[in-house]
């Protein structure tokens, strides 16, 4: 019979061993025993469901870290506090040193317009787009070509070289291709 101290910790480690040791258990050459350790797994993550320890963990871990960005201060933070706790319940814990990429933003961007008929120089709103090239540090400054789409960009061919192509098309997000939101730059 499990302790009920030991029962609680059991239940809430449930879903950390279910995640991390089904694949490892899966790869044994015994069939006979895979199936054990899938049941037992299996065991395991349905009791982690079923009980609100593994959400009471998630409610502390969001609580303490805030938002945990690959990279981000938040990342690190849950990860000394999921080391702490796992050392709290007595588990060997330790920490491996990693090199994760991760989005740096720069200066807020902006943009204006600087040449237009009878129109001091305008600001625009801009946003600069996730892992999208930097603007040399004086800027840009071009003559603006228009296009709606990809196909109208190929049309115009050489009439748009050394200019910026404005794409105005609305901003549908649900069916926005992803060319436009994900690679800004086209050689």
């Amino acid at each position: 019979m499990i302790a009920p101290r030991q029962k609680n910790k059991i239940t809430f480690i449930a879903p950390l061993i279910a995640g991390l040791l089904f694949p490892v258990l899966c790869s044994s050459q015994d069939a006979l025993r895979n199936q054990k350790y899938e049941e037992l797994a299996e065991k395991i993550r349905l009791a982690g469901l079923r009980h609100e320890k593994a959400f009471k963990l998630l409610e502390a871990l969001i609580k303490t870290a805030g938002p945990r960005l690959t990279g981000s201060p938040g990342a690190a933070a849950a990860v000394e506090f999921m080391q702490k706790h796992m050392q709290e319940l007595g588990l060997e814990a330790w920490m491996e040193p990693v090199t994760v990429q991760h989005l740096v933003r720069g200066d807020i961007e902006e943009a204006k317009i600087i040449q237009a008929r009878q129109m001091s120089p305008y600001p625009l709103s801009v946003t600069a787009l996730g892992w999208s090239i930097a603007t040399p540090a004086p800027g840009v400054s071009a003559p603006v070509v228009e296009a709606a789409s990809f196909d109208e960009l190929r049309r115009l061919g050489e009439k748009v070289k050394g200019k910026i192509v404005f794409f105005n098309k609305a901003m549908d997000l649900a069916i926005f291709e992803v060319a436009f939101r994900h690679s800004g730059k086209r050689p």
